[in-house]
């Protein structure tokens, strides 16, 4: 935008005076508004990465099988110290990089988590990708805690 320049009114007394402050004022305002209209909004920091979860569908049911294992975070994956890789469900599964929070309950790394799953063969049977940095572990879906407790 350019400046708006006004003339001077020579013929009334005093006005000289406020008309040289008015452009002044005028590229004030056009400047303060670009600045304006220049700022955004902090793009929300991403979620931190590492943690492999999946959809839970409303009609879901557990598997039977228990996995007892130490957590571990390697190769920027949340897994087992043994290899094998957990797939959370996603709405019941927090992780904020350091602290994995499943069904309420809070685990660092290196904590000993027991929970309810299975494994369900080869990574081409999961529909979450798995990055091929979390290994070549045994793929374990962990399932929801009962709906009794």
């Amino acid at each position: 935008m350019s400046p708006v320049l006004i003339r001077q009114a020579e013929s009334m007394p005093g006005a000289g005076h406020q008309h040289r402050r008015a452009p002044i004022i005028i590229m004030a305002c056009v400047a303060l508004s670009s600045l304006a209209s220049c700022t955004t909004a902090e793009p929300p920091l991403p979620e931190p990465s590492g943690l492999l979860t999946y959809p839970l569908p409303e009609d879901w049911y557990g598997m039977a099988g228990l996995k007892i294992g130490t957590l571990a975070f390697v190769d920027n994956c949340v897994r087992f110290d043994d290899g094998a890789i957990p797939v959370f469900p996603d709405s019941l599964t927090t992780w904020d990089g350091t602290t994995l929070t499943f069904a309420g309950q809070e685990y660092q790394m290196g904590d000993e988590i027991s929970i309810g799953g299975g494994s369900l063969g080869g990574r081409e049977s999961v529909s979450t990708p798995i990055p091929e940095s979390c290994g070549t572990g045994a793929v374990i879906i962990v399932s929801p805690p009962s709906r009794s407790e």
